[in-house]
C-alpha cells in the first residue's frame, strides 16, 4: 500500500463546492446520486492511478486517467463509456454521516474490500494519504507466502496496530498478486527486462529489493 498524494484535485466543481461546506457542522447527506460524485471518483483515481488505495488492485484503466479528459474542473468524457470498478470509501467510517463529503477522508477502493472493512473502527498510522506515511516504515513484505506484515523495526504499540489495520483494510486479501510475485522471480533468474505492473507495485518493489539483494548475497 503505496503512499497517497491528494494535493491536486482536478474536480475544482467539487473543489470548490466542499471548500464551503466542509465548515458547517453537517455536510448535505452522501450519496451516489450527488451531482459532484461522479467528477469526485474520477478525481481520486487520478491521484490513485487507478489503484484501489489498500490492496493496490487495478480498478480503472490507464487512458482514463489523463487530465485531457477534463475541462474547466468537470470530467467530460461520456460515463457509459468510463467503466471503472470500486467504491468511494470513506476511511474514518464515523465521519461519513456528518462528513461525507470531506476529501480528506475519501478513497477509491475494491469494491469487495470496502464491504469487508464496513464500520470498523480505523487507526490512522495506515492511513494511506497522510503526511507522514510511509509503506517502507510500517510494512514489510514476505513474498514466499505473498503476505503484508508490520516492519520488524516498529515497538510493539505501533506493530500491533499496523497489523490490526492490514487485516481491516484487507491488504493480504487479494488473489492475483501471488502470480504476479511469482513471474517476477522467474524474470530476475532469467535475468529478464523489468518492467514495473500496473498493479500491486509496493508487493512488487518490495520483493524486488528482497530479490537482488538475495542475489548480491549469494
Amino acid at each position: 500500500m503505496r503512499r497517497i498524494y491528494k494535493t491536486e484535485i482536478l474536480s475544482s466543481y467539487y473543489s470548490d463546492w466542499i471548500e464551503k461546506e466542509k465548515f458547517k457542522e453537517q455536510h448535505p447527506k452522501y450519496d451516489s446520486g450527488n451531482v459532484h460524485y461522479f467528477d469526485l471518483r474520477m478525481s481520486l483515481f487520478y491521484c490513485q492511478k487507478g489503484l484501489c488505495a489498500y490492496t493496490e488492485q487495478k480498478l480503472c484503466k490507464p487512458h482514463l486517467l489523463t487530465k485531457e479528459k477534463w475541462k474547466n474542473g468537470k470530467y467530460i468524457e461520456l460515463k457509459e463509456n468510463t467503466i471503472t470498478d470500486g467504491h468511494v470509501e470513506h476511511f474514518d467510517e464515523s465521519l461519513k454521516k456528518t462528513k461525507g463529503w470531506l476529501w480528506d477522508n475519501l478513497l477509491m477502493v475494491y469494491g469487495d474490500t470496502n464491504v469487508r472493512k464496513g464500520t470498523k473502527p480505523i487507526k490512522y498510522i495506515l492511513k494511506p494519504d497522510s503526511p507522514d506515511y510511509d509503506a517502507y516504515k510500517y510494512l514489510q513484505f514476505d513474498y514466499e507466502i505473498d503476505t503484508f506484515y508490520a516492519h520488524i523495526d516498529l515497538n510493539d504499540e505501533d506493530r500491533e496496530e499496523v497489523n490490526y489495520m492490514i487485516k481491516t483494510l484487507g491488504l493480504n486479501d487479494v488473489n492475483t498478486r501471488e502470480d504476479m510475485i511469482q513471474n517476477l522471480k522467474i524474470d530476475i533468474e532469467y535475468d529478464m527486462d523489468l518492467i514495473e505492473p500496473n498493479e500491486y507495485p509496493t508487493a512488487w518493489n518490495m520483493t524486488l529489493t528482497q530479490l537482488k539483494e538475495e542475489q548480491s548475497n549469494a
